[in-house]
């Protein structure tokens, strides 16, 4: 059964039972509430072509003045509340008076009226009043709007204690503000949007501050958060570009996801010692900033938390950290099993510990300094966007243990010119593993599973797959310990490895590998025997 005709003509009644609950009177949309009752709504108009169903709204412009009372079909109303939303938005609105009758307006009424220059609001009016020109509740302990093209400095009248949600977004052209000490809540996006914005206090009495509250302020160059915020919410600082350096308070817990993301100018950061939870994407693209230290008492970092900190050299973490630690400023699980965030700032070669078996998600992001990065015998996970971006990478060599190859491993890793996998089993992949421009670098297998590779899904696809051979080893066959010779050493290496037992010597696994089948065994010792006694 076409059930698509059933679904437009659907969507067109109620779209007609929409439009005939709504009503425009000298330019104002109304929708009535009760049998006395109607609320100012804002225009609505659909679209319907070929089986596209789009409702939208069109903003207010202009001077508004709002009646308390109106007539509709020879019956009189109150105009008693404002939907919420109906205002926000209307770039071109420049005034809006609200009649004693209209006691609702809904969550941030007029936020991003940018050219809104006047509210006023009749002296009986028991819900709202103004005061230079800010609309408050009645009482003035609650701010919910300023007008959006108010300029220069602003001073918030004592006694408020809350500052209610997108008050100030999109007051574009205020430079300071300044509020009382008995502000307790600062609602969403309150300042979003005051890109001329340089200072603001934070009162004492504020314990979080909430999502996209400094969204966009472009200007805010320094900002003092006080003691007592245990949250800060997501995007709360997002590109506020000037921003150069904070210390935030030692009562914070969670710092949400993109908080600081796009903070350019940002140079350092302190993170407290009560920090328990860093969000992701929390310090996106501050590629200013050259150390982070994670302190003991985190238990969660997001991933990408760090993504595109392009002048990262060092993620150090308290040595009594529960969750996670550092080596060479690279970021581990506490048990160094998993590789969780190469800093992007490291250049040239890196070796992966001997311990590590997963390359978390995005492990090494945007690390457009490597060329050589070196993977443990122990690996057996690439997780997705392991190597994404790693632009200058020349070559890469999964061991043999790999059995997972995440999506996009190795997109934008646009250098490279040989992939060469030591694994007999071909590793799990799915449609996404590798991208268009992988796909013409050439992969190296065992000799014994070529046919495999040419005919298992998405390895297929590689232009070439060869067996590999000595001529693209890097390396001195059969040196495994890497100390420029072959000899006895490497025999006890290798046995080791093979036995199982611990060893503290650094192993080259592709070095102990002499006959290229995929794995280290007696038949390679027996190679590197004749290598020693041939010299």
């Amino acid at each position: 059964m076409n059930k698509r005709p059933f679904v437009i003509f659907f969507l067109a009644l109620c779209f007609s039972t929409l439009r005939a609950s709504t009503f425009e009177i000298d330019g104002i949309w109304y929708e009535i509430t009760s049998d006395q009752t109607v609320r100012v709504v804002p225009e609505t108009s659909a679209t319907d072509g070929s089986g596209t169903f789009i409702i939208f709204n069109y903003p207010y412009e202009g001077d508004i003045t709002i009646p308390a009372t109106i007539t509709y079909e020879s019956k009189e109303y109150t105009v008693s509340a404002a939907k919420a939303g109906t205002f926000q938005e209307s770039s071109n609105l420049t005034s809006v008076s609200i009649p004693a009758t209209l006691t609702d307006l809904g969550e941030a009424p007029f936020a991003s009226c940018i050219k809104l220059t006047t509210i006023t609001v009749a002296e009986d009016n028991p819900a709202y009043s103004v005061i230079d020109g800010l609309l408050y509740n009645k009482t003035a302990t609650t701010l919910f709007a300023c007008p959006g093209a108010k300029e220069g400095a602003i001073t918030v009248k004592d006694g408020v204690t809350i500052i209610g949600k997108s008050a100030f977004h999109g007051c574009s052209k205020l430079t300071s503000i300044e509020m009382p000490a008995s502000v307790q809540e600062i609602g969403a996006e309150a300042f979003r949007g005051c890109k001329l914005l340089t200072t603001i206090n934070l009162p004492d009495g504020i314990t979080v501050l909430d999502n996209r509250v400094f969204y966009n302020c472009h200007a805010l160059s320094s900002i003092s958060l006080p003691d007592g915020i245990t949250s800060i919410g997501s995007n709360a600082f997002y590109q506020c570009s000037a921003l150069s350096s904070i210390t935030l308070p030692t009562s914070l817990q969670v710092l949400g996801e993109y908080a600081f993301s796009l903070c350019g100018g940002l140079r350092s950061v302190t993170l407290p010692a009560g920090l328990k939870e860093i969000g992701y994407r929390a310090f996106e693209n501050c590629y200013r900033i050259s150390t982070i230290s994670i302190p003991a008492s985190v238990t969660t970092i997001a991933t990408m938390a760090f993504c595109g900190c392009s002048n990262l050299r060092s993620i150090d973490v308290a040595a009594n950290n529960t969750a996670y630690s550092s080596q060479d400023g690279v970021l581990f699980n506490k048990t160094k099993t998993t590789l969780l965030c190469c800093p992007s700032a490291k250049s040239s070669t890196y070796t992966v510990p001997a311990t590590v078996n997963t390359i978390g998600e995005y492990g090494f992001y945007a690390c457009k300094s490597l060329v050589s990065i070196t993977l443990p015998y122990s690996l057996t996970i690439l997780r997705p966007y392991s190597f994404r971006l790693c632009s200058n990478l020349k070559t890469i060599a999964l061991p043999p243990s790999v059995s997972q190859v995440g999506r996009n491993s190795f997109s934008g890793c646009n250098a490279l010119e040989s992939i060469l996998v030591y694994s007999r089993d071909v590793p799990n992949t799915d449609a996404a593993t590798f991208t268009t421009n992988n796909l013409n670098v050439p992969v190296y297998v065992p000799a014994e599973s070529l046919e495999s590779y040419q005919s298992a899904d998405n390895w297929k696809a590689f232009t070439t797959i060869l067996p590999i051979s000595a001529d693209i080893v890097d390396g001195n066959l059969g040196d495994v310990n890497n100390d420029g010779q072959v000899n006895v050493s490497d025999i006890m290496t290798i046995v080791n490895v093979i036995l199982g037992s611990p060893t503290s010597t650094y192993y080259r696994w592709q070095m102990g590998d002499l006959n290229f089948d995929g794995r280290t065994n007696v038949s390679d010792i027996m190679k590197i025997v004749g290598l020693i006694l041939n010299n």
